[in-house]
């Protein structure tokens, strides 16, 4: 008979590599980029007074404000340089990785339930999608870490039925206090109302908790009536944290259905965001193909040491919340953006370790996970090496070096205000800079909103009447637009100017960015150096 034991001790301490190793790479060279567009209106958004950041932010803007007002306070602490403001998802990157370390133990179960929570962990650390949004000033890092804590109380409810079931959640009954389920439940309370609070389609969290976790764990507890009292009293308490925030959910999703930046759901874009989210970096097809049929075998596993219930749940928190997203999308609103649903790659994480609980000698099973470590390392060195951000720094830079006093700089959307002004203060002539068709934010135009956010206004030619007075005559205007297509469809900026006697002198399209220098003055110059980079993939390729 083939031995299978594993060693019964190590596992925290290669846990505690993993962590370590997965620290720092999340820290390794994060300031290398410029922040972006997104990143720019984190920046803004955490620097306005709190009455307005809770009280009229939430009319236009698309997201709740926790994670603006989590930024404020980190700024506080550790100052707004592209690192200490990318720090605090750095950080919470780190912490969700002994979180999807207890998901894959919690759901592997049996005797290599160790093992498989340290390959989970392995492989969410060092995935390059999550390094990648643990380097970026955006909510996504913190509502993964979240969601983990979330999923992982609902998975240890769900295969201990009997520990749930216990009276007030643990702490009744006549017996000991069960302290085990009493931070279940209480991980699955904040990790989902926290989820909630940071994004709004992690109502989708809540969703899949209800429709796939719920159902099993009330049958498993064979409808105790006191499971079913701990689980109203869970929702009831994730409710009412969530409740303050409905009236502004309903009015910004009233706003996206309205009008939002997204093109009809083609099946293209849909693979390419699934890949996106899971495997994005992982080099190779074959190691990709590998990495997918170990999440299978690990859901196999699943069903073999806690039953096809705790399998269908594992499985419906990665599926559900995709479906759903597909779904609206092909029929009511295209709403597909791939990041907005990274925090369901974490059971596909567990799904993956879960499949290291296989019956293979320790001898074979050690160089297969050292193999899919490596593998890991080296996409994460593809990820360093090729994704390139919006290049707001550089493309700043290269205005203020060609720029002379009384130049005019007109960016569009009015939004593009926020990270230019971040790196600003890098320009030394004083010029003059016109946001289109007026300051963020601008509500209530008589126009198209056409993002969702009702303050980005898009173009429209009374704007262009507005600013006839700004000329080449004396002075050059450089143009700095981001996604022209839904905000002046038209081309209308361009057409204005070179009406007007403009000729382009420059141009480029730095990554996510368009670029034009307009005059005229004297010789064609050189084109923005930035362009002849090649195209590389960039935040904005996959939405705002």
């Amino acid at each position: 008979m083939i031995s299978t034991d594993e060693p019964a001790k190590g596992h925290l301490w290669a846990l505690g590599l993993v962590v370590l190793v997965g620290t720092a790479v999340r820290f390794w060279l994060i300031d290398k980029e410029s922040l972006w567009f997104d990143e720019g209106l984190s920046v803004w958004f955490s620097q306005r007074p709190l009455p307005e950041l809770w009280g009229q932010v939430p009319a236009y803007e698309t997201h709740p404000p926790f994670y603006y007002t989590l930024l404020k306070g980190w700024t506080i602490l550790f100052g707004t340089s592209e690192a200490s403001l990318r720090s605090l998802s750095a950080v919470a990157g780190a912490c969700a990785i002994p979180l999807v370390y207890l998901l894959g133990k919690i759901v592997a179960g049996g005797e290599r339930a160790g093992t498989a929570g340290v390959v989970a962990a392995m492989v969410y650390a060092f995935a390059p999608v999550q390094i990648l949004y643990a380097q970026e000033a955006r909510p996504y890092a913190v509502l993964t870490m979240t969601a983990a804590l979330a999923m992982g109380g609902g998975m240890w409810l769900l295969v201990n039925p009997g520990r749930a079931a216990r009276p007030w959640f643990g702490f009744g009954g006549g017996g000991p206090a069960d302290r085990s389920a009493a931070l279940a439940w209480l991980a699955l309370v904040v990790g989902t109302a926290a989820s909630m609070w940071l994004h709004n389609m992690a109502t989708l969290l809540a969703g899949s908790l209800l429709v796939m976790v719920a159902p099993v764990l009330a049958i498993r507890a064979r409808f105790s009536r006191w499971l079913l009292l701990n689980a109203a009293l869970a929702g009831a308490a994730i409710g009412l944290i969530w409740a303050p925030f409905l009236p502004w959910f309903l009015a910004q999703s009233t706003n996206v259905n309205n009008s939002f930046w997204m093109t009809p759901l083609t099946l293209e874009w849909t693979l390419n965001g699934l890949k996106y989210i899971f495997i994005m970096f992982f080099p190779t097809t074959p190691f990709q193909a590998l990495v997918v049929a170990t999440a299978l075998l690990g859901l196999y596993m699943v069903a073999r040491n806690r039953g096809w219930g705790a399998a269908m749940a594992l499985a419906g928190l990665l599926l559900f919340p995709i479906a759903v997203t597909l779904l609206a999308s092909f029929f009511v609103k295209s709403i597909y953006v791939p990041r907005t649903l990274l925090w369901t790659s974490v059971p596909f994480y567990a799904m993956v370790g879960a499949g290291f609980a296989m019956d293979l000698k320790w001898v074979y099973k050690t160089p297969l996970i050292l193999f899919f470590g490596a593998s890991l390392m080296f996409g994460d060195s593809l990820y360093f090496q090729k994704y390139v951000k919006e290049q707001w720094r550089d493309i700043v830079e290269h205005m203020a070096k060609g720029a002379k006093e009384g130049d005019v700089v007109i960016l569009f959307p009015n939004s593009l205000q926020l990270p230019f002004s971040y790196y600003a203060d890098r320009f030394r002539p004083a010029v003059k800079v016109v946001a289109l068709p007026r300051p963020f934010p601008a509500m209530g135009m008589e126009r198209p909103y056409p993002s969702g956010n009702t303050a980005e206004p898009g173009i429209i030619q009374a704007d262009l009447d507005a600013i006839g007075h700004v000329t080449c005559q004396s002075s050059d205007i450089w143009i700095v637009m981001r996604m022209a297509p839904v905000f002046d469809p038209d081309d209308l900026v361009i057409k204005h100017f070179l009406s007007k006697g403009c000729r382009i002198i420059e141009k480029g399209r730095p990554t996510g960015l368009f670029y034009y220098r307009l005059t005229n003055q004297g010789s064609r110059g050189e084109e923005m150096k930035i362009q002849a980079q090649p195209r590389k993939r960039s935040s904005g390729e996959l939405g705002p």
